[in-house]
């Protein structure tokens, strides 16, 4: 979702922990710094746990082409089930809730709804199939000593070991070959004591869903192979976890489609049957219950799984002469296994001269602006993210803020921003206050570090996802740094976006400004 934000800039001149309003014995300066911006492609990352996932095709007419498969872990909610006789599967269902807002109710109590985070409007081919690979929570190639990474370019690992064929075989195409998201409400309605579902009328009404993808699973196959499993492979989770490895979410490629980003810890597959209230040993008993079982994805291990087909113009972004010097003219900041921008700050001399004028930092910032030409449909990222690309820790700013937007957590910590605006020439911008963190560089208490910039999904998702293999990431002082580790809001981001960076118009550079005083 692109979200246009109208963000005033605070220039009140409130010193970083020092009240000088209305000193007299202090100037107002104004200045601009050159900085050097350059691109970082990422390669495989690792995906496993994060809080939102990927799923389907999307063709990005920037980037290329990405497909998201995806893996999930089931758990028992209710470990050791305890079955009685003439047991029969109803239904077997499978449901996954979409982001959507409800923005009108009709006369009938009918819910409408409009999605969020589906991109693309093409129907794609989903397969849920039966994952064979076993997951660890442990990594057994350290002793089981550290948590297991998984990654972005695992697909042969599940392809190699799927279980059986599709299991959402519905003779629906629009639940296989043909899936489609639809922002449709799902009302349930009562049955009645036969079971059999009551006329659909408000007053039969159960329950009022919002739109998830709903799928009918393979009833007989989870007869045979849940209902039926012997005792022992559903008497824990671990157990469970090792005899069901979980499902393999799989997109047939295609040269379009759509994409979901979707929070598959609110998913599960549930299992409706019915048996006799009492065992027995001979036929149906004429006393029966409906009964479910729950098999959900809440804590089980999550793995996206990523394939790029890239642009050639964003290919080209990672060679010369787009690098040349470590100042790229364009930065192109993707998530997912995508790409950041390395920014450089101060030169040694600047660090210097500020330094010796004991200049008091009233507001420092980053500008970065769109590159407008990109397509006027193009659906941009509502948000960028910076932060210490040594370390991989946020900075000063970010932690220091502690606004937050109830109704759109998204625009949490909008003092420290990185907000997609729109100026009053028409021009989309990125800003994110420095303040902070350049008043500490003054001040000793912070090195100069280089700043990394991505999309994120997530303000709030910082901690670190590692590379699969650390990646060459050298920088205008030092050929040999290294980049290990992405921010998971990154990795959860399907969208991207270009920016300018140095060599454009003076109005469109990356623009690092700062409004300081110093003593008279």
């Amino acid at each position: 979702m692109a979200v246009v934000l109208f963000a005033s800039c605070d220039k009140d001149f409130n010193s970083v922990g020092s009240d000088i309003v209305g000193n007299e014995n202090f100037d107002l300066e104004h200045q601009t710094f050159a900085t050097k911006v350059y691109n970082q492609k990422i390669q495989a990352i690792q995906t496993n746990n994060t809080a939102i996932g990927q799923l389907g095709i999307l063709d990005n007419p920037v980037f290329g082409k990405t497909k998201a498969d995806f893996v999930a872990q089931l758990i028992l909610l209710d470990e050791a089930p305890e079955f009685k006789s003439n047991i029969v599967v109803d239904s077997v269902i499978l449901t996954v809730p979409y982001f959507s807002t409800k923005t009108e109710i009709k006369s009938n109590g009918l819910g409408i709804y409009e999605l969020d985070s589906i991109h693309g409007s093409g129907s794609i081919n989903l397969q849920v199939l039966r994952n064979g690979f076993t997951l660890n929570e442990f990594d057994p190639g350290n002793n089981f000593e550290t948590a297991q990474k998984y990654y972005s370019d695992q697909q042969a690992d599940f392809d190699n070991n799927i279980v059986g064929s599709a299991l959402n075989n519905s003779s629906l195409a629009a639940e296989n070959t043909a899936f489609l998201p639809s922002e449709k409400e799902y009302v349930k309605y009562k049955v009645d004591a036969s079971f059999n579902m009551m006329p659909k009328i408000a007053a039969n009404v159960e329950a009022r869903n919002s739109p998830r993808m709903r799928l009918h699973l393979d009833t007989n196959y989870f007869k045979t192979n849940i209902i039926d499993a012997p005792a022992d492979k559903l008497i824990n989770n671990n157990a469970f976890k090792s005899y069901f490895k979980g499902l393999y979410f799989k997109v047939t490629d295609a040269p379009a489609g759509s994409l979901m980003s979707l929070d598959f810890s609110k998913g599960d597959v549930t299992i409706y049957y019915k048996q006799d209230i009492t065992v027995t040993t001979g036929p149906p008993s004429s006393s029966r219950e409906m009964k479910n079982l729950v098999l959900s994805m809440a804590t089980g291990i999550k793995i996206n799984l990523l394939k790029d087909t890239d642009s050639p113009d964003y290919t080209a972004a990672f060679t010369a002469p787009n690098q040349q010097n470590f100042d790229a003219k364009k930065l192109f900041v993707k998530g997912g296994q995508g790409s950041n921008a390395f920014i450089e700050l101060f030169t040694p001399a600047q660090l210097t001269e500020l330094k010796a004028q004991n200049v008091l930092v009233n507001e420092a910032s980053l500008t970065f602006t769109v590159d407008s030409s990109l397509p006027n449909n193009y659906s941009h990222p509502l948000r960028l993210y910076l932060y210490d690309a040594e370390t991989g820790q946020f900075l000063y700013d970010y932690a220091a803020d502690p606004s937050t937007v109830t109704s759109n957590p998204k625009l949490n910590k909008y003092v420290y921003g990185g907000i997609l605006e729109k100026t009053a020439a028409g021009k989309r911008t990125y800003k994110i206050r420095i303040t902070g963190f350049v008043d500490r560089i003054l001040k000793g208490k912070t090195d100069n570090v280089r700043l990394g910039l991505v999309v994120t999904e997530s303000i709030g998702a910082i901690n670190s996802m590692s590379l699969k293999t650390p990646s060459a990431a050298p920088s205008s002082t030092d050929n040999t740094k290294t980049q290990k580790a992405i921010p998971a809001g990154s990795v959860m981001s399907h969208f991207g976006t270009v920016l300018y960076g140095n060599g454009n118009s003076a109005a469109d550079d990356v623009k690092f400004e700062i409004y300081y005083t110093k003593p008279n």
